[in-house]
């Protein structure tokens, strides 16, 4: 009796640890269910999978099912549930799947901590009426010209026509066109805009390439490609399907022929080139006749080159040859490009002109060579020459010339004039000179100095020079400054060359990359020191030479 009373309490505990057993065994069940099994391809069903215990969302492995479906973005969740302070833990997974092929597909058994679910199978058949890939999309590559010259160049425009809902794309990808042996560049940033296709509303994402040939031979491009899956709906069947799009790209031959044996010059090959050029004034207007300007000395002009070329690259210009007669003092910019929107790369050339002394030159653009690529001969564009007249411009009272008439003199033929009345003239002429100087000296220290506002600087007086160098238009600065230096003719020399030096500066900052400004108070001093300068002499009545 006492030992049945005793082995009561340990009955008890076992078939409570029975039960505990039991429960841990029905939690480790592991099921797996989906939402069709008589499916077309391409149709999108649901596959469930449930795991009455905790586990983890990476605990099953779905990747092996990507062998045979389309797969979407698996869905996890885990749960914890209390009844009657009984607890239960339940996990779940979710993803879409579309089968790939026809025939009997099997859904293998699942593994979790020991419990395995069933396999499913799934029968699937060829729907006829599905869409094919280029109902969603069509790819189209147009190249300018497949037949080129080395360094020549032609344009590549892609376009990717989607004509289904956007967001109806998964893991769409535009691949990029590819080529060996040619450098391909792409132009710009690619466009997307609404269009529409035969009455259809499409979306257009087009872009445009520039392909550069290095070396002569024959070339395969691959052109844009497209890869994506398509969402697609089927009313009829009231099934949604995922369709693979996958566009192939294009393979397009380009040749790339030798320069011709016979050419001579300079290697241009393209389909269009043009160059010209335009003198413009200190004001930036262009000159009225610009095969003939005149200009006075330190008058400055801008010259400007255009060069037109189709279809080159900017780093592939030729750099142009253009020679200046010493007379002028010439300060060049460097070469700017601009892509116009018809294919041609326009390259401008500037350089800024300023006449240092009198003389009657010309200027000439030479004529470039180049190959016509679309008419297969060589050509040559017109040389541009043009006339300068340079002057001296209006002279001063003390740099009056006067070795004109002497020389005049000289060669002129007297019947019966002696060599000594020739001497006597001189003589006389020196004199005048003399007492109308000494008059005009006179008259300057007893007269009281007066503040000269002459609207265009015809005569140029110091503080009216230096007012313009204050104004800082670099234009005016040359021209005024050199005009001046040529109405004081004695200058001290070492003053006149600092002078220079300084607009010599001055025109350096002016087109250089420098991004800081000239400093004028040099300038203005060294003007400043020519006017005490010339005080002291005219006290010692210095002369010009006769």
């Amino acid at each position: 009796m006492n030992s049945q009373l005793f082995n009561q309490p340990l009955r008890l505990t076992f078939l409570l640890i029975l039960g505990m057993f039991a429960n841990s065994v029905s939690a480790a069940s592991l099921q797996a269910t989906v939402s069709k099994r008589d499916l077309v391809t391409n149709e999108v069903f649901q596959l469930r999978i449930i795991a009455d215990t905790r586990a983890s969302s990476d605990d099953i492995d779905l990747s092996f099912l990507e062998e045979d479906f389309f797969m979407g973005r698996p869905n996890f969740g885990t749960s914890v549930n209390i009844v009657n302070s009984q607890r239960s833990s339940r996990s779940e997974w979710n993803v879409s799947l579309a089968p790939q092929r026809v025939g009997r597909v099997t859904i293998p058994s699942f593994e979790l901590n020991g419990a395995k679910s069933e396999p499913i199978q799934i029968n699937v058949t060829k729907d006829e009426l599905e869409p094919k890939p280029s109902d969603f999309v069509e790819i189209t590559n147009q190249l300018q010209k497949d037949v080129l010259y080395p360094q020549e160049s032609t344009e590549l425009l892609s376009r990717v026509v989607i004509k289904t809902d956007p967001r109806r794309l998964q893991n769409p990808n535009i691949s990029q066109p590819k080529i060996q042996g040619m450098t391909i560049n792409a132009l710009g940033d690619a466009k997307q805009y609404q269009s529409v296709l035969d009455g259809v509303e499409v979306t257009v994402v087009e872009q445009r390439y520039k392909l550069t040939a290095d070396n002569a031979g024959d070339f395969t491009l691959t052109g844009v490609g497209f890869d994506g899956t398509v969402i697609y709906g089927d009313s009829l069947r009231g099934s949604t399907r995922l369709i693979a799009t996958n566009i192939e790209p294009e393979q397009v031959s380009i040749t790339v022929k030798s320069p011709p044996q016979n050419y001579h010059g300079n290697w241009l090959p393209t389909q269009q080139l043009s160059i010209d050029q335009v003198y413009l004034s200190e004001s930036g207007e262009p000159v009225a006749d610009q095969s003939m300007i005149e200009l006075n000395v330190g008058q400055s002009l801008t010259r400007q080159i255009i060069l037109d070329i189709h279809g080159l690259d900017s780093d592939r210009f030729p750099t142009l040859e253009l020679p200046v007669p010493d007379v002028f003092r010439v300060y060049s910019e460097k070469p700017t490009f601009q892509n116009l929107s018809n294919g041609v790369t326009r390259m401008i050339v500037k350089q800024v002109l300023i006449a240092q002394k009198e003389d009657q030159v010309s200027i000439n653009l030479p004529s470039l060579d180049w190959w016509n690529s679309r008419d297969n001969i060589a050509e040559k564009t017109d040389s541009i020459n043009t006339q300068f007249a340079i002057k001296q411009g209006e002279q001063t009272l003390y740099s009056i010339d006067t070795s004109a008439l002497i020389n005049n003199n000289s060669t002129q033929q007297i019947s019966g004039v002696s060599i000594y009345w020739q001497y006597a003239t001189f003589t006389c002429l020196f004199i005048i000179v003399l007492l109308l100087s000494f008059i005009v000296w006179t008259k300057n220290n007893d007269r009281p100095k007066k503040t000269i506002d002459n609207k265009d600087h015809s005569s140029h007086d110091d503080s009216d020079l230096v007012e313009i160098i204050r104004c800082g238009d670099n234009s005016l600065i040359n021209y005024h400054v050199n005009k001046w230096l040529a109405e004081n003719p004695h200058l001290d020399y070492v003053l006149r060359q600092s002078i220079n030096e300084q607009l010599t500066m001055m025109n350096r900052y002016q087109y250089s990359n420098n991004t800081s400004n000239w400093d004028n108070t040099t300038l203005i001093d060294l003007i400043i020191k020519s006017k005490k300068s010339s005080y002291q002499n005219s006290s010692h009545y210095n002369l010009p030479n006769l």
